[in-house]
């Protein structure tokens, strides 16, 4: 003989399934999502040492960090409330380089970061011009920041904000980088 659930369990049962979906979906809804979590600080870091320095004398970056922490999780929560996005999500992020030539000075640009077809990640400069970047996940703490031989550019300053004009990709040695999550108040 079988025994019924009350309707009420039936209803609750139906609830929570109903809850849950949606968060299952957005857990792991592709490359982006794993790069930079939805609501989660993080970052990605590299300071070069002076042997790595030395033996990549093409190398000008000293150190870079791409970062999400706030008010940039804010920002992102409000554009994505105002105006949505038909063409997937935007992870708005920091990018931080220091250069052999300038010592401590830092120059910050604020690439946003898209998923292309086919699954790459490309985090371009919103206006100006500015170029972008290529992101690939190499393992879940591993990032590699643009492409061996690739032309890529992406300006830190200058463009349309005047002064010096910095690109992230100076060098022959300044194609791509590899950094490691690292913790945000290291990142700074």
């Amino acid at each position: 003989m079988m025994r019924q659930l009350p309707k009420t369990t039936a209803y609750a049962g139906l609830l929570v399934a109903a809850l849950a979906a949606p968060a299952l979906a957005q857990s792991d809804s592709g490359p982006l999502d794993k790069l930079f979590p939805r609501d989660e600080p993080i970052c990605y870091a590299r300071f070069y040492d002076q042997a790595h320095l030395r033996a990549n004398p093409q190398q000008s970056v000293t150190s870079i960090r791409l970062l999400r922490d706030y008010p940039i999780l804010r920002l992102e929560d409000d554009w994505t409330r105002r105006y949505g996005s038909k063409d997937g999500r935007t992870a708005y992020s920091a990018i931080i380089v220091t250069y052999r030539d300038t010592k401590a000075t830092r120059f910050a640009g604020g690439p946003n970061c898209t998923t292309r077809e086919g699954g790459e990640i490309y985090c371009s400069a919103s206006s100006c011009d500015g170029g972008g970047f290529a992101v690939t996940l190499e393992d879940a703490d591993t990032i590699l920041i643009g492409k061996k031989g690739g032309s890529q550019r992406f300006t830190l300053s200058g463009g349309c904000a005047g002064g010096p004009n910095r690109s992230l990709n100076r060098l022959k040695g300044d194609d791509v980088f590899r950094l490691k999550r690292t913790p945000v108040r290291d990142c700074r």
